[in-house]
């Protein structure tokens, strides 16, 4: 896990703050994992998914998944995000 201190400047927030949510988010992934399950986020909702069983899969080839618990709230998107390059803050 690494926190980008530039940013947290740039954008004026504490990156230790920062940090505990990313050790946070690292946590939650890991424990999915164990599960079998991965961590989603979609426009304002985060969920838990799974691969769907194979007799639930899609005859074309393309992995099907169940959703198997969901989060409602902010802070959650699922989007390619279009990120930029941090300027050096002295």
């Amino acid at each position: 896990m690494t926190v980008d201190e530039n940013a947290c400047a740039v954008l004026g927030i504490d990156p230790k703050e920062v940090a505990r949510l990313a050790r946070r988010l690292e946590r939650i992934g890991k424990d999915a994992q164990r599960l079998g399950l991965t961590v989603f986020g979609a426009s304002g909702s985060g969920c838990l998914v799974a691969e769907a069983p194979t007799q639930l899969q899609s005859r074309n080839g393309e992995m099907n998944l169940m959703e198997v618990a969901s989060v409602l709230g902010r802070g959650f998107d699922g989007g390619d995000p279009n990120f930029v390059e941090v300027p050096e803050v002295n």
